[in-house]
């Protein structure tokens, strides 16, 4: 397996939309799958829904546990930090965040990224 592919997620449950194309690529290719966020706005328990990811990934889809990384960024905290005074001193949070992605994604140096449609009724999936 030469080629690379990075399948980055919103939050956990978003692998469900392209089980079946995960499963091959997973058989063709040297593949990464990330969670950005722990989809906290949206369950009430995200460290149930990140196991739930990790056994489809794992038990159904022949993924390792080391192909998948959960970052666990919280949707619920960047919501209410737009409503803070104190926003500036947020977004510095997330943007150190956004760096930890960006040098796991130039380390990992993948040839192709498989990203959610853009019309798949969630614009954080984008």
């Amino acid at each position: 397996m030469d080629e690379k592919l990075l399948a980055p997620k919103a939050h956990s449950d978003d692998e469900v939309t392209c089980l079946a194309f995960l499963k091959r690529a997973n058989e063709k290719f040297d593949t990464l799958v990330e969670w950005i966020s722990n989809g906290d706005s949206n369950v009430n328990n995200p460290k149930i829904r990140e196991l739930e990811s990790t056994e489809v990934m794992t038990l159904l889809l022949g993924y390792k546990k080391e192909q998948l990384h959960f970052y666990g960024f919280s949707e619920e905290l960047f919501y209410k930090a737009l409503l803070q005074p104190e926003v500036e001193e947020y977004f510095k949070q997330i943007l150190k965040e956004v760096k930890k992605v960006r040098e796991r994604f130039l380390e990992f140096a993948p040839d192709i990224v498989l990203t959610n449609f853009p019309d798949g009724g969630n614009a954080r999936h984008l």
